[in-house]
């Protein structure tokens, strides 16, 4: 049997049909809390010990995203089918006479083949007129379903989780247009990116680069293990906005480092050449432009790469779901070899 969740992390292990008798009494027992929703965040995941750290990243999460939380665990192949939940609330005190705005959590593990116990445990709990976002962890099984994902609102995956990205991509892309593009995909990858698209960005604000845009024409891109989606999606939006094809011979991913991007390097006829790189440990990002003799650096935040404040990064900002999809497009053409971080190559 898979090791039971530890209480503490978790709170108050309550019967499922008396989950909803029981929340109201978080509130009653300290006047002084106060409930705040924004929206309904589920987190869904088939990974051992996952309710207790996806319940220490909600605590983090609702320090920007006040919202009724629903963690998931799932184990299908236990033998035993057994639903157990537990609801707790975490709160931040507010500058306003030192009261508590608090956001209700309810975890449930589930075991075994319960059939429709993942959609049902989450819209028998939703609070109601409040969009759902969903936070799929790992790779889309049999229970990413229909009935499921025609209700979400806005999607978060993390690709880089994936042990075959390309694959788990199509699954999606084929529940995106099933829902009718009812949801929105937020993947977490994209603000590992976001940094070094801020520092490129501005490159680009000076006129020496503005003026030699058009003679850059290859890349080359440094990345951690397990970050070869964290740089193909990133090749993928400089080409796309550049106008490039970035053939084979125009692009070369390197795995080195920890950080999920450290350097980045255009290069051009000449000297024309940008060089954004981020050393360990760093704060912020150094870019150098070269051209024509001349040579402008900058530098630029380097951001954070915990979950939880990527996470709630990528929950403040929108999403161009068609323009993602795109990029991904792109990427699956160059037919690139993904060595994730759980082993071995994924196949082509």
């Amino acid at each position: 049997m898979t090791e039971a969740p530890t209480a503490p992390a978790l709170g108050q292990e309550t019967p499922v049909s008396a989950i909803a008798a029981s929340l109201p009494a978080l509130w009653a027992a300290d006047e002084a809390m106060t409930k705040a929703s924004l929206m309904n965040f589920a987190v869904y995941s088939e990974q051992p010990g996952s309710l207790e750290r996806n319940s220490r990243l909600i605590e983090e999460v609702v320090r920007e995203h006040a919202c009724r939380a629903i963690l998931i665990a799932a184990q299908p192949s236990e033998e035993e089918a057994r639903v157990r939940a537990w609801i707790t609330a975490h709160c931040l005190v507010s500058g306003a006479g030192g009261k508590s705005v608090c956001s209700e959590q309810i975890a449930f593990a589930i075991s075994g083949r319960l059939g429709d116990a993942l959609r049902n445990v989450v819209f028998a709990h939703l609070e109601s007129d409040l969009p759902l976002v969903f936070f799929w962890q790992g790779d889309f099984s049999d229970r990413w379903e229909p009935h499921l994902y025609r209700r979400i609102d806005r999607l978060v995956v993390d690709s880089t989780t994936w042990t075959n990205p390309v694959r788990q991509l199509k699954r999606m892309r084929a529940a995106w247009r099933d829902s009718g593009s009812r949801f929105v995909v937020l993947d977490v990858a994209w603000m590992r990116i976001f940094p070094f698209r801020q520092a490129l960005a501005g490159v680009f604000d000076t006129a020496l680069a503005k003026a030699n845009l058009c003679r850059l024409h290859a890349l080359s891109l440094t990345h951690a293990p397990g970050h070869r989606v964290t740089a193909a999606l990133f090749a993928s939006w400089i080409a796309y906005k550049a106008g490039w094809s970035l053939e084979a011979s125009e692009r070369v991913f390197v795995e080195e480092g920890e950080a999920p991007l450290s350097r980045l390097e255009l290069r051009g006829e000449g000297d024309c050449r940008v060089l954004i790189t981020l050393e360990p440990g760093a704060r912020f990002l150094h870019a150098t432009i070269r051209a024509g003799g001349q040579e402008v650096t900058q530098v630029s935040p380097a951001g954070r790469d915990d979950l939880a404040t990527l996470v709630s990064e990528r929950l403040s900002r929108g999403g161009n779901t068609p323009l993602y999809f795109k990029l991904w497009r792109q990427v699956a053409a160059w037919k690139l070899r993904f060595a994730m971080t759980a082993g071995e190559p994924a196949p082509e």
